[in-house]
């Protein structure tokens, strides 16, 4: 395999997206390249969402609405929802109970959307992604979380069964 898919053991099924702008960009020739809609989650954006500020510690700032991020990801599908208005940005304290409530959200989601051997890749950013994997793995929820060192664009494969057991980390940075 070459390309936009060598990370992958086998090409995914389903692609989604964090509702951000640079994790749409990302998803744009990913989802050309496959050849699938990238649909929007919300809640899959990075810790504290959009700010003024560094931290979620600013006033809120509203994301994107579809027609705006749909011009830089066209496969781009809006989350049913939020028909007609713009994502609100997610804007949240920086606490790591919500980021691992917001994980464990995610891939609850995601497991009751699909079962089986189903192969699904989502776009999200670097700290959310470490929520993510420390959710699926069934890591307890610290202060002071372990922290995994994703490469810029840094892709990891997981095994999550759809009975929410707890799932297997098979590559990181691949």
């Amino acid at each position: 395999m070459n390309g936009l898919c060598s990370p992958f053991n086998r090409s995914p099924y389903h692609l989604y997206t964090s509702l951000m702008l640079r994790a749409v960009q990302t998803a744009a020739p990913i989802a050309a390249r496959l050849s699938l809609p990238a649909h929007g989650i919300e809640r899959a954006y990075e810790y504290g969402g959009l700010t003024t500020g560094p931290g979620g510690g600013f006033t809120p700032v509203t994301g994107g609405d579809h027609a705006a991020l749909r011009e830089h990801c066209p496969a781009l599908v809006w989350p049913a929802h939020l028909t007609g208005q713009a994502w609100d940005g997610g804007a949240e304290a920086w606490e790591e109970p919500l980021f691992q409530a917001r994980a464990t959200h995610v891939l609850t989601d995601l497991r009751t959307r699909h079962h089986g051997q189903d192969r699904v890749a989502l776009v999200t950013h670097h700290d959310f992604a470490g929520a993510l994997i420390r959710a699926a793995l069934g890591w307890a929820v610290t202060a002071t979380p372990p922290t995994f060192h994703l490469a810029h664009l840094g892709t990891a494969q997981l095994d999550l069964p759809a009975d929410s057991r707890v799932g297997g980390l098979e590559w990181l940075n691949r």
